[in-house]
């Protein structure tokens, strides 16, 4: 097979290698997964899909699509984690393909947009929450079909091209906003108003906005007003406490960070795909005058500058929110590295990074497994433990294949080379998603010691959950008529500030619990269900319990997961 159809073919096989067959390999993890996987299920069992709701109770922080996305892969491949996970998985690859065809488009070059695409689907933050299911990487797809077709049709020479680019911008701005909300303006807007401006294409403010600005109409307004008949307090909280607050205040859950926060999750979340375009940084900064006149690099660069500085000057942050930083990181990456094997024949850098990178491979793989043997014969203390023994050899093995391939391929030409990185890099990222000791999310992975506690639930229980339990009990039992213990947690503002008549009653502080377990007007069991760490039960039980430890029928702990019968 020659170079130019492997360049072709080793995106498509990574990315179903990698994002779509180990999806169902590692089960769920608390609250975001089962989160995102009960809201669309409820859309599904419920065929309410105006107004988002989890555990039966409104639940304002994102609009809809992004559980629309959901519920769909959940109605063909069932409710279970490789469904709830799929979205985030395709958006990735839908993302890569839109780089692959900006790239495409830009150099009719296809191994460079191969390599683009590539780089960009090894970035460690794409693999991470591409793999995950949160909405950001579904943000970052329509994001990217906001910024990347609008590009297109400024370059487009005919009529009909225009159109379309621009309708297809709109389209996929409009769902941007239907998944996250108005930071699906904000970001293009960040990219496109600095390039019009800096390439004095000031005619484009009076063409360009009006086809993409009737298509958002389109496409948004028709839930946009049924969710304000539905739910008149949806847009005062989603737009002043989900975007002013986030943005200007450090109040509770906003996650207040400094300004330079985000920079370590963007230099870092390159790798380990950029480890083969480490050469590209030097071509980058040699050539970066020469590149501020390109118009494709100027463009590149407000893309993934202002949009950055924009995350970083917002009060609460995420290291997810940059997400949508990464497809022009990628390109560029994948520029400088094309221009530094041109302009280096010896390419040294690249050469000694494929040379040092397996000997280390080797001698950590090596190091662990002396590591995991001392353990297993309990001689240091634990990380996998006695029967997880298969995870580590799978992923040392994977290692050894990548080493492998590096080195087998060391004295090809740097084509093949690229080409075999990549490919040695599948079984690493495949095994990665299965090879983690339990204990590292000791108490996130709650689906299966909740599936054995379900069991001792007695029939037509009243089920009180803590707020760090609440939407796993919830996913397992497929019950939304949870009560909560002590908080809400996320749901407070619902129960507490909007609709503390239509919820309120479903909140106990531990006051009203210790009086409604000794009341005579109960007449059904009562079960509570918390995490307490080990460390802390003790001390949690006797907060809680102590005082109703008379009226208590039977207690289950299982991997932190405690579970009171009254």
């Amino acid at each position: 097979m020659n170079e130019k159809k492997l360049s072709r073919l080793l995106p498509i096989v990574f990315f179903i290698c990698v994002y779509i067959i180990p999806l169902a390999w590692r089960p769920m993890i608390t609250p975001d997964e089962f989160r995102y996987g009960e809201i669309p299920r409820t859309m599904l069992h419920t065929g309410e899909f105006i107004s988002p709701h989890l555990l039966n109770v409104r639940y304002f922080e994102k609009p809809v699509f992004g559980y629309y996305m959901t519920a769909a892969t959940m109605a063909v491949f069932g409710e279970n984690a490789f469904a709830v996970r799929l979205p985030s998985a395709l958006s990735v690859g839908l993302t890569a393909l839109l780089i692959f065809w900006l790239v495409k488009k830009i150099f009719d070059d296809e191994p460079l947009a191969s390599l683009a695409t590539m780089l960009y689907m090894t970035c460690g933050m794409v693999f991470g929450i591409g793999t995950f299911a949160v909405l950001d990487s579904q943000t970052t797809l329509f994001v990217t079909g906001t910024i990347i077709p609008f590009y297109l049709a400024l370059q487009a020479t005919s009529k009909k091209s225009w159109v379309a680019l621009l309708a297809l911008a709109g389209v996929s701005c409009g769902l941007a906003f239907l998944t996250k909300g108005f930071l699906a303006f904000a970001v293009p807007a960040l990219t496109i108003v600095p390039y019009l401006i800096w390439s004095k294409k000031f005619k484009s403010f009076l063409t360009t906005p009006w086809i993409p600005l009737v298509c958002i109409l389109i496409v948004v307004l028709p839930w946009a007003i049924a969710i304000h008949i539905k739910e008149p307090k949806f847009w005062h909280y989603f737009f002043w406490i989900e975007h002013i607050q986030r943005f200007t205040t450090e109040s509770e859950g906003q996650h207040a960070e400094p300004f330079w926060f985000l920079i370590p999750p963007m230099l870092g979340g390159i790798f380990p795909g950029a480890l083969v375009a480490l050469g590209a940084f030097i071509t980058l900064k040699m050539k970066f005058k020469t590149m501020l006149k390109d118009d494709f690099c100027r463009f590149l660069i407000c893309y993934l500058v202002l949009p950055f500085i924009f995350f970083s000057a917002s009060t609460g942050k995420l290291a997810t929110y940059i997400l949508p930083c990464f497809p022009p990181a990628a390109i560029l990456l994948a520029i400088g590295l094309k221009k530094y094997i041109e302009d280096n024949r010896q390419h040294k850098t690249l050469d000694w990074t494929l040379i040092i990178l397996p000997w280390v491979l080797i001698a950590g793989a090596a190091g662990f497994t002396i590591v995991q043997i001392l353990m297993y014969f309990d001689l240091i203390p634990t990380l996998f433990t006695k029967n997880e023994w298969y995870k580590w050899v799978i992923a040392g093995v994977a290692v050894i294949f990548w080493c492998w391939m590096i080195l087998k391929n060391r004295n090809a030409d740097v084509k093949k080379k690229i080409i075999a990185f990549f490919a040695g890099m599948i079984p690493v990222l495949m095994a990665g998603q299965m090879a983690f000791p339990e204990h590292v999310l000791h108490g996130k992975i709650q689906e299966a010691p909740l599936q054995r506690l379900t069991a001792y639930i007695p029939e037509n229980s009243q089920i009180l959950v803590q707020h760090n339990v609440m939407h796993a009990v919830s996913w397992v039992t497929q019950r939304d008529d949870l009560d909560f213990f002590l908080t809400a947690g996320e749901l407070n503002h619902s129960i507490q500030e909007d609709y503390p008549d239509e919820y309120g009653e479903r909140l106990y502080g531990l006051g009203q619990f210790r009086k409604w377990v000794k009341s005579p007007e109960r007449t059904r069991p009562l079960v509570v269900i918390c995490r307490i760490r080990k460390e802390k039960f003790d001390k949690d039980y006797n907060h809680y319990f102590k005082d109703v430890e008379e009226y208590i029928k039977a207690q289950y702990y299982d991997e932190e997961i405690y579970m009171v019968v009254f």
